[in-house]
């Protein structure tokens, strides 16, 4: 802890919690009128010399209010804050029954920076930074605590990245100036079409435009991709972000086409595919020649898994070699099965309806493993597909009423894609918005 006695101020480590920044100064402040006292009660040794009065300069007010800055750390708590620094934990229950502020401050990060002022622990106000463009502050008032979600002013700027991949999409966004959420982002709007883990060559090469937000200290919060394209051992694919009139995005192809399909490919983000669909394969465990009729996903235990499409689910439980397995049926005699896993998602329940993508169980070894991973299948009518190679159902296109609004908005998306330059342009700029 570090104290300013003047201002009373102190940065507050959790490491080291103590008060007393006011008792200092009330102690350094007493012994000095102290030693001027004693020197006002000794009686003068000679004659004094007459002098000018000099002026007497008050002494400058000092606030009674401690202010207090804490920089959260790994699995700190509210409840453990207020503790520490002797602060009354009335003030933070009564805090929490405040409406829409309990999320607000439960949702602590670590190097999240908490403001507060007390009075001999007595709460008076309190902030802290929602995310980005939002700040929590909270007074004390006559009737109690009030709160107010104030928007942090920010600027929207569109970027602009290019690369070209050695080995890794990840390494190769990282090098042309990007981050791994951007990484994220890119492989998600084309994991419809390619896979990024096991089809990605050397040479691939990518291009994104995508905006952000910056708030006047600085602060980045990352925005949409808004363009996008990947082009795969030669083979180019485009995307484009649009939002319709009722407000749904979604992803397309410069012809309006949507880039997301009714299945996913594979329903494991970034997993190594350790053995693939083959009627001959030879068993690792019982060691002899059995159809493998799927495709195993190598993934730490605890790994999502998501719903290759939306469906129903009509099994959920344990069978044989299969472990722990739920099955999803999705209308036109499609169902999937989905084996392994270590545990099943909360709420998802026999007769569930379950959406796209949505977590429906984690990676496993149940049954008959040999490390944890997923075995995925696919099957038309009870007949088995190998999900890499089977042709996908489209999602429904634009609607023709639409087209004219999609092209005159997407239009100057998709030209950023082929412009030569490559530095920052700030294409608006705007007030917060929650």
């Amino acid at each position: 802890m570090r104290e300013s006695v003047a201002a009373n101020i102190v940065e507050f480590d959790l490491a080291a919690p103590r008060r007393g920044g006011l008792v200092a100064c009330c102690l350094v402040t007493g012994a000095i009128f102290s030693a001027a006292a004693g020197l006002l009660r000794t009686p003068p040794a000679e004659t004094p010399v007459l002098r000018p009065p000099v002026p007497v300069r008050a002494a400058p007010a000092t606030t009674p209010f401690e202010f207090i800055a804490i920089t959260i750390g790994r699995n700190d708590t509210l409840d453990q804050i207020f503790r520490q620094l002797q602060l009354q934990i009335s003030d933070l229950a009564e805090l929490r029954r405040l409406p829409d502020v309990r999320r607000s401050l439960d949702s602590l990060r670590p190097g999240d920076v908490i403001q507060l002022t007390h009075l001999d622990g007595e709460l008076r106000s309190l902030s802290r930074r929602v995310n980005e463009t939002a700040l929590l502050t909270v007074t004390r008032a006559e009737q109690g605590f009030s709160a107010n979600i104030l928007a942090i002013p920010f600027r929207v700027e569109q970027e602009r990245l290019q690369g070209t991949v050695n080995s890794s999409l990840y390494s190769a966004v990282n090098a042309a100036g990007g981050n791994d959420r951007l990484a994220i982002g890119l492989a998600d709007v084309f994991k419809y079409d390619i896979d990024f883990v096991n089809a990605v060559q050397p040479g691939d090469r990518f291009t994104v435009a995508w905006e952000r937000r910056v708030s006047d200290d600085g602060a980045i919060r990352e925005g949409d991709i808004l363009a996008a394209e990947f082009v795969n051992t030669g083979k180019a694919y485009r995307a484009v972000r649009y939002v319709t009139p009722d407000g749904r995005a979604d992803y397309y192809t410069p012809d309006g086409r949507p880039v997301r399909k009714a299945f996913l490919r594979f329903p494991v983000d970034f997993a190594r595919i350790s053995s693939g669909f083959n009627l001959a394969r030879r068993h690792p465990i019982l060691n002899r020649v059995r159809a493998h009729r799927g495709i195993d996903f190598a993934a730490p235990t605890g790994t999502p898994v998501k719903a290759a499409g939306s469906g129903r689910v009509v099994s959920r439980g344990t069978s044989g070699g299969y472990g722990n397995v739920v099955v999803v049926a999705h209308g036109s005699g499609v169902t999937t099965l989905y084996g392994h896993l270590s545990r099943f998602a909360r709420g998802v329940s026999v007769g569930d309806r379950v959406a796209q993508g949505e977590v429906i169980g984690y990676v496993g070894r149940s049954g008959l493993a040999t490390g944890p991973h997923l075995h995925y299948e696919y099957r038309v009518n009870g007949v088995h597909q190998n999900p890499a190679k089977v042709t996908l159902p489209k999602a429904d296109p634009i609607p023709e009423r639409l087209m004219a609004d999609f092209r005159s908005r997407t239009a100057p998306l998709l030209a950023e894609l082929d412009a030569p330059q490559l530095a920052p342009v700030r294409v608006a700029a705007a007030a917060g918005q929650l």
